[in-house]
Formats: structure tokens, sequence, C-alpha cells
């Protein structure tokens, strides 16, 4: 296992990334054409779904093991694990697999809003 040098704050959650989306503001970012320029270092990727490899002392929601994804990471997405404040991560049910899990963050709940908040 590679050596993750973040630690997980107390509202945090370490996820094993399976599955990442590309969003196109990501795409934007990485050729250099996005007018709003990321800190370095920079890792892109915002939607992601995995498995919780560990969790802050203050989270109680989730646990090692559960199946999660997650619609805005703290480390980036495009790494073997991410970094995710617990109020952004949601359970990711069996019936769905971590490709479509990596889908539903920011596309989901942008259309959700659109559809029925707007």
């Amino acid at each position: 296992m590679l050596c993750v040098t973040r630690i997980v704050l107390s509202l945090q959650v370490l996820i094993k990334v399976h599955a990442c989306g590309v969003n196109p503001v990501e795409t934007y970012i990485r050729s250099g054409t996005y007018n709003r320029k990321p800190a370095l270092p920079y890792t892109p990727g915002t939607d992601v779904a995995g498995v919780i490899e560990s969790v802050g002392d203050s989270v109680s929601a989730f646990k090692k093991g559960d199946r999660v994804f997650c619609s805005s990471t703290v480390s980036g997405g495009y790494a073997e694990f991410a970094l995710a404040e617990d109020h952004t991560v949601y359970t990711l049910p069996e019936t769905l697999d971590f490709k479509q899990g990596a889908a539903l963050g920011i596309p989901y709940f942008t259309a959700c809003r659109a559809l029925f908040h707007r």
C-alpha cells in the first residue's frame, strides 16, 4: 500500500478510490483553459466512489469497509486514496457499481437541483 501523507481530521474520511468521475471543469483545468488555476500541488478529481479506509474521530455515519460515493474530495480523486469531509460522502447502494457511483456526485446533484429546486 502506498504511504498516505494526509492526516484524517475529526470530520473527514479516507476513501480507497475504485472509480473517479471526470467533470468538465477538471478537463478545462488540465488543458490550461480554465481561468482559475488551482494551488499546487494539484490532484484533479471531485467525484469518487470506493470503500472507506479510515474515519476521523468525530465521524459516526461511516465505518471502515463501507461502500460510498463522494461529491467533493479534499485531496483529489485521481489517486489511490481520496480524503473527503464526511458531509460530502454518501452510502453507495449495493445495486450500483463503483463506476456508476463515481457518476453520481456533481452530475446527479446538479440535475436534481435543476429539475426539482429550480
